[in-house]
């Protein structure tokens, strides 16, 4: 990305509300954990905010961030279930909507949006990339080009 992350999600307009940033040793427990080497750009979010939220210009028009903690209990919990392992989830719309990204091609991996009630199958791309998806975080796609 050309421009750091935190100035990225702090212009002026952007509807974001960020939670703490992470702490180093909690992205560490995470690179870990992750089945996956984590894209770069998700893991400076991560150290912008633990988690947050606001508009999101793709759809699902919303994105609320899951933290570490809830992102890692998520992963898991359908892994679990034997459900999912080609996702890696980090956040939903706070209904129905669960955005990941998916793992089903090589880096840079794209960014989906799934309704787990109706499977796999539902995986709506909504961003090329990591990159490209931090650009769409608190921008209302009714609202772009105002």
């Amino acid at each position: 990305m050309d421009r750091p992350i935190s100035n990225i999600l702090t212009d002026a307009g952007r509807e974001w509300t960020p939670k703490a940033a992470a702490e180093e040793s909690e992205i560490s427990k995470l690179r870990q954990l992750a089945p996956f080497v984590l894209p770069a750009e998700y893991v400076e979010l991560l150290r912008f905010c633990n988690g947050g939220y606001g508009e999101l210009d793709a759809p699902p028009l919303r994105f609320q961030m899951d933290t570490i903690a809830e992102t890692v209990e998520h992963n898991e919990m359908w892994r679990k279930e034997g459900q999912y392992a080609s996702f890696w989830f980090i956040g939903s719309n706070g209904g129905l909507e669960t955005i990941g990204i998916d793992l089903r091609s090589g880096p840079p991996w794209p960014i989906v949006m799934i309704d787990c009630l109706a499977g796999e199958d539902s995986a709506e791309q909504i961003a090329n990339d990591m990159a490209e998806f931090i650009t769409k975080i608190g921008i209302s796609a009714d609202r772009k080009g105002t």
